[in-house]
């Protein structure tokens, strides 16, 4: 696992145009980011910000819970 390129930050954006980053440890295990502040959204886009090397980089799996 160490010697596959990792997300270390991503960007997550909303509709309403708020943005928040989220740097990532070398964990190997789900990390979890609370928003700051309430969304109120279906959808949100993930961009990612920064890598571990050079190269593709893939994510297996998002995870995204939410209040109705």
């Amino acid at each position: 696992w160490f010697e596959n390129r990792r997300i270390a930050e991503v960007a997550y954006s909303f509709p309403s145009e708020a943005s928040y980053q989220q740097t990532f440890t070398e964990a190997r295990s789900f990390q979890r980011f609370v928003l700051p502040s309430s969304e109120r959204a279906t959808e949100v886009n993930i961009t990612v910000t920064a890598t571990t090397g050079e190269g593709d980089t893939c994510i297996s799996e998002v995870q995204v819970f939410g209040d109705s």
